[in-house]
């Protein structure tokens, strides 16, 4: 959790989280502009309260939609677990006439469910009040710039990684107090460079302009399937200067990654299990990797390390264009189609 929050771990995974003040919190309200702080409570909640791969026990509504379903969610017994978490988005756009049910429920929580209420906005002074004395109120406040680089510096290390302070202090001058800007930051720092300890000089490189916007670009598509973006991302990649060899290995070093997460969700491990396997801590780096691996078969990541291997013998020893070699990696891999013989 953040430094802003109160949360605190359930012990042994037997009871719900404590609050300050000892009492076990089935209600929480997590509110501020920060989306990233807010995500980053629920998914680690979500840990927390439910057993591994327990996807029954999870419910989420839009508040929008009204109360009726989040309500009786919330009073409906776990099946098969001691617990179950139900979420409302969105608090502020909860329809006025639904507030006073809202209050009811609070003064008279269901033991068995963790309820969550989530929004950009604090809720009115009434139903803050009642959120305090039901559970527990989280913050999701944008950081003090004196605050950023050391949470920047906390990224990097929940992913693995190391980052040297000034390193952070570059990153955190980029982006602000968005977290989620500076998780990006970070993941393009990382797709640019495999070494263990980041330098400063290193973050000038990658975030001063073209190659690294270009190879992350190029990334997503990959990830996304679009194959349109990912020549374009291609052609700007070449057009910056980038060796063709070393876009070679960059896409090489990303579809290793998908082969390793695939196998493992083709095993049948959660993504909790997987992040512990493949020693990915931080949430969204874990989200997206499986999300990633998803997109692929395990037969198309192999086909494609494959042709990745003969490209780059290729690119060494051919006179053929290196942009129509990799244009014609891509078209294979990203549409599935490969075109090898």
């Amino acid at each position: 959790m953040t430094s802003k929050s109160k949360y605190e771990k359930p012990k042994n995974g037997t009871t719900p989280a404590r609050p300050r003040g000892g009492k076990s919190a089935f209600i929480y309200g997590v509110f501020g502009p920060d989306i990233y702080q807010r995500e980053e409570f629920l998914h680690r909640l979500k840990k927390e309260v439910l057993p591994p791969g327990d996807t029954i026990n999870f419910e989420s509504y839009p508040a929008a939609e009204g109360l009726a379903e989040v309500l009786n969610a919330a009073r409906t017994l776990p099946f098969g677990a001691a617990r179950k978490l139900v979420l409302a988005r969105n608090l502020e756009k909860l329809p006025e006439d639904d507030i006073s049910a809202l209050e009811k429920y609070l003064s008279n929580p269901n033991p068995a469910t963790v309820l969550v209420l989530e929004g950009a906005k604090a809720p009115g002074a009434k139903l803050k009040k009642l959120l305090e004395q039901a559970g527990e109120l989280v913050k999701a406040e944008p950081l003090k710039a004196n605050e950023v680089p050391d949470r920047i510096l906390e990224l990097a290390r929940e992913a693995g990684r190391s980052l040297s302070r000034e390193a952070a202090q570059l990153i955190a001058e980029r982006v602000g107090p968005d977290l989620g800007l500076a998780s990006q930051e970070l993941e393009k720092v990382f797709l640019f460079t495999d070494a263990k300890m980041v330098q400063a000089e290193t973050v000038r490189k990658t975030l001063a302009g073209g190659s690294s916007v270009g190879v992350w670009d190029l990334s997503n598509a990959v990830r996304d399937r679009n194959l349109p973006g990912a020549i374009q991302s291609l052609n700007r990649l070449l057009a910056s200067g980038d060796p063709p060899v070393m876009i070679v290995g960059q896409l090489a070093g990303k579809i290793r990654k998908l082969l390793r997460t695939r196998l493992l969700l083709d095993k049948g491990k959660t993504e909790a299990e997987i992040g512990k396997i493949l020693k990915i801590t931080h949430a969204y780096s874990l989200q997206c990797s499986c999300r990633e691996a998803r997109a692929y078969t395990q037969v198309e990541i192999r086909r494609g390390l494959r042709d990745l291997s003969s490209l780059d013998l290729k690119l060494k020893r051919s006179g053929l264009s290196p942009r129509l070699l990799l244009e014609m990696f891509l078209v294979g891999f990203v549409s599935g189609k490969s075109v090898r013989k």
